[in-house]
C-alpha cells in the first residue's frame, strides 16, 4: 500500500510541476542599520530582473572617481511603484546627478542598496 501511495505521489508531482522560486535575503547583504549618502552622476542602469541595478559615478573631494552599484527592487515592483505613486512621471535619465542614499554593502564599500534616489528637480524615489 505504502508502495502504491508514493508512486501516487510521485506521478501526481509530476503532472503538476510546481516552480520552485529561491531568494536571497538583503538583510544578509546590506547592513540595514547604516545609511551612506553620496551625489553623483547616473552612468547607466539595469532594469532587468531579479533587481534593478543602478551604477553611478560620484567625484570625490580630491578628483577621484568612486564608482557605486546600487541594487533596487525587482522591475515589476519598480514599474508598479512608479505608476502609482508617482503617476508614471520619473524617468531615469542618464547624465543626471542624483543624491543617493543606500544601505551599504557588508563587504563591498561601493555596492548599496538603495533607500532614497533626489532627482536634480527635487522628486525623491524611494522604493
Amino acid at each position: 500500500m505504502r508502495t502504491k501511495l508514493a508512486v501516487a505521489g510521485l506521478l501526481a508531482s509530476l503532472a503538476f510541476p510546481v516552480s520552485v522560486h529561491a531568494h536571497h535575503s538583503t538583510v544578509a547583504e546590506y547592513d540595514h542599520s547604516l545609511t551612506v549618502e553620496f551625489e553623483a552622476v547616473l552612468e547607466r542602469f539595469e532594469w532587468v530582473n531579479p533587481h534593478v541595478w543602478f551604477y553611478y559615478r560620484e567625484t570625490l573631494a580630491d578628483g577621484s572617481v568612486k564608482r557605486w552599484s546600487v541594487q533596487s527592487h525587482s522591475p515589476g515592483g519598480m514599474r508598479r511603484q512608479i505608476l502609482i505613486e508617482y503617476d508614471g512621471s520619473i524617468e531615469f535619465a542618464l547624465g543626471l546627478r542624483h543624491k543617493v542614499t543606500v544601505a551599504p554593502h557588508r563587504a563591498n564599500s561601493a555596492d548599496g542598496l538603495l533607500r532614497s534616489m533626489q532627482f536634480p528637480d527635487g522628486t525623491v524615489f524611494a522604493p
